[in-house]
């Protein structure tokens, strides 16, 4: 599907500029364009345009103004500023604008503006597809844990599980030999696991207690776990999950 954008300025040589310019790049729909604030915030709700070339210098309303607006109207929309003004960029940039371009918009600029839209684009489309492969996993009650490998979703037995931990704010899932990154949170990833065998040991680790191949006493009454991956990490069992552990594995 094509790009679509509107491009805001009301100055008629400055937006035939810039068309000129986005002529390079068959995958970019011009939509519409606005000479004005209040235009530009009519077609934007009428077209819903991905990206909005928005000057800064407007004959009837701030672009920073526009900008909020937009945020509001079309909050899908990103918005790169096209301006000769160079002292609004960190208020542009507190309003989350994809990008701030100086007039006259260099070549090269505008590609790497571009690309870095596809760029996002193609992260939100590929988490988007595993958004809807958990959910199809939910309706069939099926086991598989969804984990990217490669670009592509790999489908994990959960019994093929060692451990997920948390890195940032995704989870990570370890089977034997690799770890494989998920695009969802340690607490998603929780709901779907089947509760008899995983149990959450760490603020930032859940186990597979099929997968423990020993069990090392540790500091205060706590334990290291050992799986039988042998370049597995050693996971702690905090404080907090102790007494759940022991109850779980019959050590009290």
């Amino acid at each position: 599907m094509k790009i679509r954008v509107l491009i805001v300025d009301d100055e008629l040589p400055a937006r035939q500029e810039l068309k000129f310019l986005l002529k390079d790049y068959p995958e970019i729909e011009v939509a519409g364009e606005a000479d004005s604030g209040q235009e530009a915030l009519e077609l934007a709700q009428q077209l819903e345009p991905e990206l909005v070339f928005l000057d800064i210098q407007l004959h009837d309303m701030s672009g920073l103004e526009v900008a909020k607006f937009l945020a509001r109207l079309v909050p899908r929309t990103r918005v790169i500023f096209v301006t000769a003004y160079d002292q609004y960029a960190i208020e542009a940039f507190e309003l989350h604008a994809l990008d701030y371009l100086l007039k006259p918009v260099n070549k090269i600029r505008l590609q790497k503006t571009i690309q870095e839209w596809k760029n996002i684009k193609a992260v939100n489309e590929h988490y988007q597809i595993l958004k809807e492969t958990i959910e199809h996993l939910q309706k069939g009650k099926k086991t598989k844990i969804p984990a990217i490998k490669d670009g592509r979703i790999l489908l994990i037995n959960q019994e093929d599980i060692l451990y997920i931990k948390a890195e940032g704010r995704n989870a990570v899932v370890r089977v034997e030999g690799h770890d494989f990154p998920t695009n969802f949170s340690l607490y998603e990833i929780a709901q779907k696991l089947n509760q008899d065998s995983f149990l959450k040991v760490h603020r930032s680790y859940i186990v597979n207690l099929e997968a423990i191949v020993e069990i090392v006493p540790w500091f205060k009454g706590t334990y290291n776990l050992i799986f039988r991956d042998k370049e597995a990490e050693v996971i702690p069992v905090s404080r907090s999950y102790v007494n759940e552990f022991r109850e779980k594995l019959g050590l009290v």
